[in-house]
């Protein structure tokens, strides 16, 4: 899925450079942003419903799978942000949102990924 994402944003982008000649200098990524938040629900669904399905076969504590449950379900809070990312790239009147939001994303996403490590040292 994501290689085709890539894929179709090297297309647009490479296919019509007149966004090269404007003061802000970017890709104009519309075409792609309805693809892009398919697959970020996708992804985001994904990232819960297994696991969760895998957690409910396991005889673990009822704390530490509450802890593994948290952990995974962490990743809607990332899901969450994509969508209001292509949202932005999607409504014109919000494109200045777009490099803003981008940064909320990766550190939404660092976040998320980090709450794997944290989260049993603190528990």
């Amino acid at each position: 899925m994501c290689l085709g994402i890539i894929t179709t944003k090297i297309y647009v982008c490479v296919l019509d450079l007149s966004w090269t000649d404007l003061a802000v200098p970017v890709c104009p990524l519309e075409k792609v942003a309805i693809g892009k938040l398919i697959t970020n629900l996708l992804v985001g669904i994904t990232l819960v419903v297994i696991p969760t399905c895998l957690l409910g076969h396991l005889k673990l504590l009822k704390d530490k799978r509450r802890m593994l449950i948290v952990i995974f379900r962490a990743s809607l809070l990332t899901s969450a942000v994509s969508v209001v990312h292509v949202v932005s790239l999607m409504v014109p009147s919000y494109f200045y949102l777009v490099p803003l939001i981008s940064e909320v994303k990766i550190a939404t996403a660092l976040t998320v990924s980090n709450l794997g490590v944290a989260a049993p040292f603190l528990y």
